[in-house]
């Protein structure tokens, strides 16, 4: 699917001294102790806006590795965009992984210290990088947005806590791990937590949260626990906005609303 671009190979710790001269859309391969980090990106110069955008869950009987979901959409959006995928789907044929890990090392922190050098190398201002994504996509989006001050997540349907998403893939991924679900919430809790992460970081980045209020699920379980334990942070982080956005569709479900609907809701929320 990807045989047409242009693939960049480097190691964690040179990502800053990339000599990258393609004006094409490229792929980038970053390797950290034996994990390939693995990013889709088309930087458009004329830009000033950066959109990175996370994949939800995947079948690993009927696609491959590396997922970048919606990277078809690279003509529909003129802000640059960087596709990034989740090195914690090949642990064991996950389904979703949420930017776990392995025990030792918290994947999702280290795609976000690779973005962080990307963006610098492309110029891009932290207050002009928007992330995307729904479900696991859209907690991936609002953890690396509480990693980078001035930032904005854009999400729907997205999950807020890992464990209380269904037991079926919260499980695949703790068996994965070899731990319990009470450890991951003990140990791992920034990991898994929108809410842990904010407190770890100190910092509540903007936030755009488009939510399907018939998903009993999501509202029950992931909507209105974020809000409640908002009050649990310092007040004085509580600078930004956090916008809730809810639409009725019974049809979609959990699903997020279609492409142009996608795409005019990020579109509001960048301009």
């Amino acid at each position: 699917m990807f045989n047409e671009y242009k693939k960049i190979y480097t190691e964690f710790n040179d990502v800053p001294k990339l000599e990258i001269t393609t004006k094409k859309p490229f792929l980038l391969e970053v390797n950290k102790n034996g994990v390939k980090y693995e990013f889709f990106v088309r930087i458009n110069k004329k830009s000033s806006k950066l959109l990175i955008l996370g994949s939800g869950a995947y079948k690993p009987s009927t696609m491959t590795l590396p997922v970048f979901q919606r990277h078809s959409w690279i003509d529909e959006l003129e802000e640059s965009m960087i596709f990034y995928n989740d090195p914690t789907l090949y642990l064991d044929h996950l389904m979703l992984g949420w930017g776990f890990g392995d025990l030792k090392e918290h994947y999702l922190k280290n795609i976000s210290m690779i973005l962080k050098d990307l963006s610098d190398f492309f110029n891009y201002k932290n207050e002009n990088i928007f992330y995307y994504g729904s479900s696991a996509g859209g907690f991936m989006s609002l953890m690396l947005a509480s990693m980078m001050k001035s930032s904005t997540a854009i999400v729907n349907n997205p999950q807020t806590k890992v464990t209380n998403y269904y037991e079926v893939h919260v499980n695949k991924l703790m068996k994965t791990l070899d731990i319990t679900k009470e450890i991951a919430e003990t140990e791992y809790d920034s990991r898994i937590s929108v809410l842990s992460s904010f407190k770890k970081h100190n910092y509540i980045p903007k936030v755009k949260y488009l939510q399907n209020s018939v998903v009993e699920h999501d509202i029950n379980n992931h909507l209105i626990p974020f809000v409640s334990q908002l009050k649990e942070i310092d007040e004085s982080v509580l600078t930004n906005e956090i916008q809730i956005d809810l639409y009725f569709n019974r049809k979609l479900g959990h699903n997020p609303v279609g492409k142009r609907k996608t795409i005019e809701y990020i579109k509001n929320a960048i301009n």
